[in-house]
């Protein structure tokens, strides 16, 4: 992927770092590239729609964040009415294992081999035993460092430090997968939940089925810092957390 000249700066950086991600250019589909920042989509535009009458479930707006395009099977698409029925929903990674999925056309589960040979693990905070895949409707809960580790990325544009978190955006297949609470205790220590639209009731997706989960988008949210230590960081060619987006 190669960035082209945008006149929204927010655009600009988030292209820049997936630039340095080094993906194969063939993955993105550009004519379904949004950015949501505060600019080109302001807060006078809903939060949520709903996407059309055979999809029950709304389309909640992934504010402040950039969404990059990503093929999928057309004839997939066309023999499961995929743009038509499939909810959409965010699933929070890191590089790596987004870039193997991706290219699996297919979920990862707990004790996959990644195509960098890496195995895919339960990570620290999450419960043990659980051999599955979560998504949640809202990003703002797939954001969560849990699920998407911060990483640092230092931008040659404007020579500022950033930190910086990808998300998956899916669509899902109905019926295929269980509606739950959120896992990360939120309510209790907040008091309040992580979205105004979607109750954390009802805010984590679990599937175990292969198959019924396509990736359609890289979405991408930039926040700017001043000094500060990461513990996970990446490469522009090893996609790897212990290394450093410069």
């Amino acid at each position: 992927m190669k960035s082209i000249p945008v006149s929204c700066s927010y655009r600009a950086l988030c292209c820049e770092l997936v630039d340095r991600l080094n993906w194969p250019s063939e993955l993105f589909a550009s004519e379904y590239d949004r950015c949501f920042c505060k600019t080109c989509y302001p807060v006078t535009l809903p939060n949520a729609y709903q996407g059309n009458i055979e999809n029950k479930y709304p389309i909640i707006i992934p504010r402040n964040w950039m969404k990059f395009g990503l093929k999928i099977d057309e004839v997939q698409a066309k023999i499961h009415q995929i743009w038509e029925k499939w909810a959409i929903s965010y699933h929070g990674t890191l590089p790596n294992a987004a870039l193997s999925m991706i290219k699996h056309r297919q979920i990862c589960l707990p004790g996959d081999t990644l195509l960098d040979g890496t195995q895919l693990t339960i990570r620290p905070g999450h419960i043990n035993g659980q051999k599955a895949f979560f998504t949640s409707p809202t990003i703002r809960y797939a954001a969560q460092n849990h699920y998407s580790t911060p990483l640092e990325f230092t931008s040659q544009i404007d020579k500022c430090v950033y930190t910086a978190k990808i998300v998956l955006r899916c669509r899902q297949m109905p019926g295929t997968f269980i509606i739950q609470g959120e896992t990360l205790n939120n309510s209790q220590i907040h008091g309040t939940d992580f979205c105004d639209i979607i109750p954390d009731e009802q805010i984590e997706w679990k599937t175990d089925k292969r198959g019924t989960v396509v990736f359609d988008g890289l979405c991408v949210r930039l926040k700017r810092v001043s000094n500060q230590t990461f513990n996970n960081i990446i490469d522009q060619t090893h996609f790897n957390q212990n290394n450093i987006l410069n």
